[in-house]
């Protein structure tokens, strides 16, 4: 498995499938599949969940991230965002 990268020091490509750590309110912590959506530069990254294309609850906070190895279907990179995703962005 490669090694986790924290958030600050660098992000992976948008649409990406990547292993990330996130914490949780309360200050726990657990590991899902994400990627991340596209932004300016300015704005924060805004992650989605892998598995349901929604975006991961308001105060979880993804914190490090790592290439995910054996993704099958998953490793398809994302070109645009579900519907879905779209509507609970906006």
């Amino acid at each position: 498995m490669s090694d986790w990268i924290d958030v600050e020091s660098g992000l992976p490509e948008a649409h990406e499938v990547v292993d990330v750590w996130i914490t949780l309110h309360g200050g726990r912590a657990t590991r899902l599949r994400g990627y991340r959506l596209f932004c300016d530069g300015e704005a924060a990254p805004l992650w989605l969940n892998a598995l349901t294309d929604e975006p991961f609850p308001e105060g979880w906070r993804v914190t490090r991230w790592r290439r995910a190895e054996d993704t099958g279907n998953a490793s398809l990179a994302r070109s645009m965002p579900t519907q879905s995703a779209l509507r609970k962005i906006a």
